[in-house]
């Protein structure tokens, strides 16, 4: 194989261990276990939400058990592109999700936007920075029509 073969053989092995992070964020927060979800984070990776930003594993682990607890959830992921960065192990991924959650006494769903950096060098991908950005976030009681 030329040396551009082989470039590009591993820009495309990067692209999907990015795009395998879709997968596994969903399956990880459906679980509910806050320690594991953060674990899919670099060590001083960050999670930007509306509120705010989450730096370091710590203060994303907080985060999630402060919501994945006592819900049953479900997560789709659809539309999950990936994009070349200025760093050939890092890889932009962006995709829509949609979710549903059954909490006691209400149900939940929503939906919205990732924008995320995946580092691939290692051995699995981990999210160097991810942004989630609903777009609707209700109850079924209120519903989104209004």
């Amino acid at each position: 194989m030329t040396d551009d073969l082989h470039e590009r053989l591993d820009r495309l092995e990067r692209h999907e261990l990015a795009r395998s992070m879709a997968a596994a964020y969903a399956v990880t927060v459906d679980a509910g276990d806050a320690d594991r979800i953060a674990a899919l984070f670099a060590p001083d990776g960050t999670l930007t939400i509306p509120s705010g930003t989450l730096r370091g594993r710590t203060e994303i682990a907080a985060f999630y058990a402060s919501r994945v607890a006592d819900a049953d959830r479900r997560h789709f992921v659809t539309n999950v592109a990936t994009h070349a960065t200025e760093v050939a192990s890092a890889v932009g991924l962006s995709a829509y999700f949609l979710y549903t959650s059954r909490e006691p006494g209400r149900s939940a769903l929503g939906w919205g936007r990732y924008d995320d950096l995946v580092d691939t060098s290692g051995d699995t991908p981990l999210l160097l920075a991810k942004t989630i950005t609903p777009a609707v976030f209700t109850d079924l009681d209120e519903g989104w029509a209004s």
